[in-house]
């Protein structure tokens, strides 16, 4: 009787131990950081210009051409930036497609591309708010955009 126990516990023992084989983890993508999540919604996420100001606190108006930006940034560091046809001025492409990165420990977003590369400097971002800094010419612009 004591070797039939014995029997059947090993019988069981092994059993849960086949049964609790670990998961396979190998094919599964890195958590994205939490600044990555806001900045591409965990895929693909698109932003517009909401307001605009000189970093010395005077508010400008928006030109039809800024309100009509938009900025979409993808997981796989993919960015695109559409001006709808309104170009602010004859030097502004009406489309960019290029590449994002966080730099300097995530404060810096830099977009590159054909002839483009952009620095903007991260105030805040969060699921509905993205204020970046950035320098244009002698002035320098504080820029605050939103999810579409």
């Amino acid at each position: 009787m004591k070797g039939i126990k014995v029997i059947i516990s090993g019988i069981l023992l092994a059993l849960a131990m086949i049964s609790c084989k670990k998961d396979d983890t190998t094919n599964q993508p890195p958590p994205l950081s939490p600044i990555v999540q806001s900045l591409t919604g965990g895929s693909v996420k698109t932003w517009k210009t909401s307001s605009i100001k000189l970093v010395n606190g005077n508010s400008l108006s928006m030109d039809s051409c800024r309100k009509d930006n938009r900025y979409e940034f993808s997981v796989n560091n993919k960015a695109y930036k559409f001006t709808n046809g309104m170009q602010c001025d004859s030097t502004e492409k009406q489309s960019f497609t290029g590449t994002w990165e966080w730099t300097n420990a995530d404060l810096w977003l830099v977009l590159t591309g054909s002839n483009v590369n952009v620095q903007w400097e991260k105030m805040e971002i969060t699921d509905s708010k993205f204020v970046v800094k950035y320098r244009q010419g002698e002035l320098n612009y504080e820029e605050t955009l939103s999810p579409q």
